[in-house]
């Protein structure tokens, strides 16, 4: 039952990441081309470290065709060879963890999911997270992706992963290249001498100690010297002591020696020459062998007044009994390495960094070369952006602009207003409670004008801008000084008006023409109604007026 449920959580979190993908691309969405190769890999993806060394290998995304925006994977390792010491996201170009990266030093897995918010990434190299290895014994460590994804930017969720590499790092002591052996029986170094006399003292050299005041790995010395052709003797002799007589007794006819498995400490060479004459003088060379790591190494980061400063300083401390320390290898992140002398300096200070987790990786060298490592984690908050909680949408030209909001306590906040081709700048200042507020009456000239702000902080740290506003200028009348738009608009009413003018004038001209020829048919009438009272009245029938009288009567 619960690896069904487990089931269920993984195929939920695919779904949710696809969702996203989506979600994510279609702001930018344009019709998308065939899909292109994408890589996942470890860099570096070999090395030899010893058992004990901490070192760290970071896990990058290539995808140079196409932008992506979310990649996910499962790592290998053996847990014999390798134990994990902590995993680090800085720098990274993921914007948000679906899965936050996690591992297991019992099953020896790494696991991550995460998006890059659109536009995505497109490159060789993008930085993913790393991981701080601890070399456990000796042997070869592989790394290898079990499984990985990565899809593209295109507002579908297209995979595009077409390759997953593999890393190897051999763990073991590093030995130091192998000394050419002399011959059993070398022949001895011949030089002329006088036949009278004691010989001279003997010039020693050394191929693999040839300075005598620096610190070897070697542990192997070989020693050469001249012998002349009437000597009859060599006496040789190496111990700790500053001057000592090998003995009067030879040690035979040689002109080289080699000692094998010197313990570590300073050393000398005595020897001295002998002929008919008698002994030379002695001759004293000074070796000295470190053949074991520094005994330790401490990081401890100082404490900062606050977690946002973006220099960090760490307390570096190492030693070695037997040559001393020389100088410290140091690494942030995936950064490029670079040697720090100690000096006087009692801490080391970061550069200025980005906002996020961080490793510093620290290797103390000996004088011989040999060397410790150790690593420390540390976080730089970052600052939190300003909250706009009013702002005017619209107003009218030349009225006051009051922008309110909230931020860091006792900080400084920069407000933008982004206009065409005006941009302003504005700075206030928050309270003790963080409440900050901006009145702007300056007579503004662009119609709409981008609002952000970011906000310092008491140690000079910015912060990321807020969201993004939009204010609205709107005019109160014709601005002719607005140029080209007032002038286009004022062309516009010109043509409007001479429109309306034109049409008044026409429905003038055809009423009056109506009207004309209403009065002339109303004329018209009239003069029919005064020409028919003019005519004469016609005479009526006789017999029509008889009856007339008859009924008088």
């Amino acid at each position: 039952m619960q690896g069904g449920g487990n089931n269920k959580q993984n195929y939920f979190r695919k779904f949710l990441i696809i969702f996203v993908v989506c979600l994510l691309s279609v702001v930018n969405f344009a019709p998308y081309a065939k899909a292109a190769g994408a890589s996942l890999f470890f860099s570096p993806s070999s090395g030899n470290y010893k058992v004990g060394e901490i070192f760290t290998v970071g896990i990058y995304v290539g995808s140079n065709d196409q932008s992506m925006n979310a990649a996910s994977g499962v790592i290998t390792f053996p847990v014999d060879k390798l134990e994990v010491i902590s995993l680090n996201k800085g720098g990274t170009i993921m914007s948000l963890w679906v899965q936050e990266p996690a591992y297991n030093n019992t099953g020896g897995t790494i696991s991550f999911e995460g998006i890059a918010l659109n536009p995505g990434y497109i490159g060789t190299s993008g930085n993913l997270i790393s991981i701080a290895f601890k070399a456990k014994t000796n042997g070869t460590a592989s790394l290898n992706f079990s499984s990985g994804s990565v899809l593209a930017n295109d507002g579908q969720g297209t995979e595009i992963l077409s390759g997953m590499g593999s890393a190897s790092f051999t763990i073991g002591e590093v030995k130091p290249k192998p000394e050419p052996e002399p011959s059993p029986t070398p022949e001895p170094s011949l030089v002329p001498e006088p036949a009278i006399g004691v010989l001279s003292a003997p010039v020693i050299s050394s191929s693999t100690h040839p300075d005598q005041n620096k610190w070897y790995i070697n542990n192997n010395p070989i020693f050469s010297w001249a012998l002349p052709t009437n000597a009859t003797g060599v006496s040789i002799l190496i111990n700790e002591k500053l001057s000592s007589n090998p003995g009067p007794t030879s040690d035979g006819l040689m002109s080289q020696q080699v000692y094998k498995d010197v313990d570590d400490g300073i050393w000398y060479l005595h020897l001295k020459l002998k002929n008919s004459a008698g002994w030379s003088e002695i001759t004293h060379y000074r070796f000295q062998i470190d053949t074991t790591e520094p005994d330790y190494l401490i990081i401890k980061e100082v404490e900062r007044e606050h977690l946002t400063i973006p220099k960090v300083e760490f307390s570096i401390k190492a030693m070695d009994e037997i040559s001393g320390i020389d100088y410290y290898e140091i690494q942030i992140d995936n950064g490029e390495k670079q040697t720090w002398q100690k000096n006087n300096l009692d801490n080391y200070q970061t550069e200025e960094l980005s906002a996020g987790n961080h490793l510093l990786l620290v290797k103390a060298f000996d004088k011989a070369g040999n060397y410790i490592s150790s690593v420390a984690e540390f976080v730089i908050e970052a600052v939190p952006p300003p909250v706009i909680t009013d702002y005017p949408k619209k107003v009218n030209k030349g009225d006051i602009i009051i922008i309110k909001g909230t931020a860091v306590p006792n900080s400084k906040v920069t407000i933008y207003l982004k206009g065409n081709p005006e941009n302003l700048e504005y700075e206030t200042s928050s309270d003790f409670n963080g409440n900050f507020s901006l009145i702007i009456d300056d007579v503004l000239k662009t119609q709409i004008y981008k609002l952000r702000a970011i906000t310092t902080n008491e140690y000079g740290v910015d912060s990321l801008p807020c969201q993004e506003f939009s204010i609205k200028i709107k005019w109160s009348g014709l601005d002719i000084g607005s140029w080209p738009k007032s002038l286009t608009i004022f062309i516009i009413i010109l043509i409007v008006l001479d429109l309306i003018l034109s049409l008044i004038l026409w429905v003038g001209l055809r009423r009056s023409k109506q009207f004309k020829h209403g009065i002339e048919d109303e004329l018209k009438k009239i003069k029919r109604v005064l020409l028919n009272l003019r005519k004469p009245a016609a005479k009526k029938p006789a017999a029509h007026r008889k009856n007339k009288v008859k009924k008088k009567k």
